[in-house]
């Protein structure tokens, strides 16, 4: 199988830049993304220990006001409320979930699948210009094999010995030549119009991609955000339920 290096490709394939920046551009995406997820159910998870974390203080909380009369009104209602954003951390580490994990899995599936794509039609570019590499070592080898039919020299003992390793005559080798250009040609022509096939579905399916990504990326980030907007006003109103029974706590003290 002949290398092809990237300069070839490059200077065969009018579409090489673009795609190699496209490649290029879905790695670093893929990558940034995978480390957006990772990072996505860290915090999930560390969510939903803060809530977990909150409900077990709740029973001390309970104790503690059983033994303190001052402050077993604005205990009790402590308590009532810690409860309250417990349970509301862990609902929303599973909200978090849904409206980020999730979504980001698809997004990543989408890179992946764009990536998928181009490297489809970066090996049918490999084999177009493999298949036109072997096109001109034939030529060079039907050229050199015709022109020992025509002007033939004396056998040495080497040419003796590889003809005896082949088995084949210098008229059977021409004829082996030319049934081998036959065969490149039709190879190379199937090739080449797999190639534009692949070009053109490349194209269609990387417009498909851009689109999808911006539209689900957007729908994630504004349905996140507009989730932790309402959670932090509810966990803010929590708190300010708890506030006038803590307060109290102090006017008894100055009353008193």
């Amino acid at each position: 199988k002949l290398k092809v290096t990237l300069a070839a490709a490059d200077a065969e394939d009018p579409e090489h830049e673009r795609h190699q920046n496209l490649i290029a551009f879905t790695n670093n995406l893929e990558g940034n993304l995978v480390k957006l997820l990772d990072s996505s159910k860290k915090v999930n998870k560390r969510h939903e220990g803060i809530g977990q974390d909150l409900s077990e203080a709740v029973a001390a909380l309970d104790a503690m006001s059983q033994t303190d009369d001052e402050l077993s009104q604005a205990l009790r209602s402590l308590s009532e409320g810690v409860g309250r954003l417990g349970r509301a951390w862990v609902t929303q580490s599973h909200m978090d979930q849904m409206e980020m994990t999730e979504p980001l899995k698809d997004v990543v599936l989408l890179s992946a699948a764009a990536k998928t794509v181009l490297h489809h039609r970066q090996s049918q570019v490999q084999r177009t210009l493999e298949l036109k590499a072997y096109k001109a070592t034939l030529l060079k080898d039907l050229q050199h094999a015709e022109e020992g039919l025509r002007n033939p020299k004396p056998k040495s003992a080497l040419d003796l010995f590889k003809e005896t390793l082949t088995l084949e005559s210098p008229k059977e080798q021409v004829r082996g030549l030319q049934q081998k250009q036959v065969e490149n040609e039709k190879a190379l022509t199937a090739a080449n119009r797999q190639l534009d096939d692949a070009t053109k579905s490349t194209a269609e399916e990387m417009e498909r991609f851009h689109k999808m990504r911006v539209l689900e990326t957007k729908a994630l980030l504004v349905n996140y955000a507009q989730s932790q907007a309402a959670f932090h006003k509810r966990m803010a109103r929590i708190w300010d339920e708890m506030l006038p029974a803590l307060e109290g706590v102090q006017a008894c003290a100055d009353q008193d």
